[in-house]
């Protein structure tokens, strides 16, 4: 489950944001496509979407505060990776949605337990997102019946 967040500009774009924990995870030049999942298991966001727009309001409002270079550098790579463009002075989020990637998980097990998450577009494995959901084991757990 992802949070789609449209942020104003001169060109309109869609950044996405995880509901789990809520990380960026890719920009794009317009909505998300739609696909049909009709038996297709959902995770519930665990972040609520006003929690995502509060956070990244904070980060903007942050780099706005501090002046030594060093400061400012390092509020920067912040914003760039939530996404976020640089320089920036202040965040407007038009709109907001939750969207599902279509995404395939498996559950390792052995002395400790792991996800692999396969993206259902590419067939690839996102190490990233891996390691998102092994972070979120036991919501993960929840979602699926035993």
């Amino acid at each position: 489950m992802v949070v789609c967040a449209s942020v104003s500009r001169r060109i309109p774009w869609s950044t996405f944001y995880d509901g789990l924990e809520g990380g960026f995870i890719h920009r794009a030049a317009g909505p998300p496509a739609e696909l049909a999942a009709s038996d297709a298991t959902v995770l519930k966001p665990v972040r609520r979407e006003a929690q995502i727009h509060a956070s990244l309001r904070k980060v903007v409002e942050e780099r706005q505060k501090v002046t030594s270079q060093a400061a400012i550098e390092r509020h920067n790579a912040n914003l760039v990776g939530l996404g976020l463009p640089v320089p920036i002075h202040s965040v407007s989020i038009d709109h907001t949605s939750l969207v599902h990637l279509p995404v395939y998980v498996g559950l390792l097990q052995r002395e400790q337990d792991r996800i692999v998450a396969i993206d259902g577009g590419s067939g690839t494995v996102s190490e990233r997102l891996s390691r998102l959901l092994t972070g979120q084991l036991a919501h993960i757990r929840g979602a699926f019946p035993a």
